[in-house]
């Protein structure tokens, strides 16, 4: 599973400029319709104005989520820092999936969860 997490990772950034226009593209969808439903946009102009005030908010989104994506991916160390620091390949991803297949946390999943139901 984690080699298959990191290989999906890598063909996200890969393909990073591709991805972040669809990052940006559904992130402003769904941030605009939810400032609509708390206060209609009773004009072209107003929901013109809408869209320019959250391109910050989208932006920053977008390069949240690729940061993300990007933490995950393994780092080499520098060649002078090589023998320092060990080459942890499938720590973060192997954390993940420790955390999504601990008992703990599959009881306090909401029951709309379970797939099993």
């Amino acid at each position: 599973f984690s080699s298959a997490f990191i290989s999906s990772a890598a063909c996200w950034l890969r393909r990073q400029h591709i991805v972040k226009n669809y990052l940006n593209l559904y992130l402003r969808d769904d941030l605009v319709s939810w400032s609509v439903t708390l206060s209609p946009a009773t004009s072209d102009n107003a929901l013109d104005e809408l869209e320019k005030q959250l391109r910050p908010m989208v932006s920053a989104n977008t390069s949240q989520i690729l940061a993300r994506v990007q933490s995950l991916m393994p780092t080499t160390p520098p060649p002078n820092e090589a023998s320092k620091l060990p080459l942890s390949i499938n720590a973060k991803i192997q954390r993940l999936v420790e955390s999504s297949t601990s008992i703990d946390n599959l009881s306090a999943m909401p029951p709309t969860w379970h797939p099993w139901f």
